[in-house]
């Protein structure tokens, strides 16, 4: 009769266990199985979208050289469907290279603008930097290369930053400090490049004998 009770005891104990935490476990187990759900129908998606963004990025890339109209209409929506895909920056730098290719440099330029303000891949903005700085420097504006030229965040590219921010220093009429800035560059591997060694050349320093023999 004791074990009886006991085990009415126990019975009745997990009953009442139950009453008071069977909710909140069927809730937790709903919303773990729905995590897990959800997370797997996220990366499903993701891989989806990746997938999507794949194949517009080969057809615009199929049109790129026979037919300048599809090849714009294909990056561009591949842009706007899929901004943060690497498929979407790469995009813009070919529409930006096909519009200095093709003397667009208004399209170069909004399509380097949209990689530094609207890309996901930051891995690509140094390179969109450099190539809009050269840009608005070619189209005589000195002062904003300049603004854009700070130290990249890929060392690679420390180089080609000091090279252009030298010719904007020149630009400026800024001899010397355009001199340091090209010694930056030959010291970041420009080295051997011929136009920076003809820059170099030019804005040597000239001595005192120099001068009197010109004299």
């Amino acid at each position: 009769m004791n074990v009886y009770e006991t085990e009415e005891q126990q019975v009745e104990a997990i009953k009442n266990w139950w009453k008071e935490n069977g909710t909140s476990i069927v809730i937790g187990a709903i919303i773990g199985i729905g995590g897990i759900l959800g997370w797997n129908w996220w990366q499903d998606r993701q891989q989806e979208q990746a997938g999507q963004a794949s194949l517009v990025y080969e057809a615009a890339v199929t049109e790129m050289s026979r037919d300048d109209a599809a090849f714009i209409a294909q990056a561009e929506k591949l842009m706007t469907d899929h901004p943060d895909s690497t498929y979407a920056t790469l995009s813009a730098l070919q529409l930006a290279k096909h519009g200095v290719e093709n003397g667009k440099p208004e399209m170069a330029e909004k399509n380097l603008r949209w990689v530094l303000a609207q890309s996901g891949q930051d891995e690509y903005k140094p390179l969109a930097r450099l190539r809009l700085a050269r840009l608005v420097l070619a189209n005589g504006n000195p002062d904003e290369a300049i603004s854009l030229l700070k130290d990249p965040a890929d060392p690679a590219y420390k180089g080609g930053y000091a090279m252009v921010r030298g010719e904007a220093l020149l630009a400026q009429d800024r001899p010397g400090d355009a001199r340091a800035a090209f010694e930056e560059a030959r010291a970041n591997g420009i080295d051997g490049h011929p136009t920076l060694e003809l820059l170099l050349d030019s804005l040597a320093p000239v001595s005192l004998a120099e001068e009197v023999s010109a004299e």
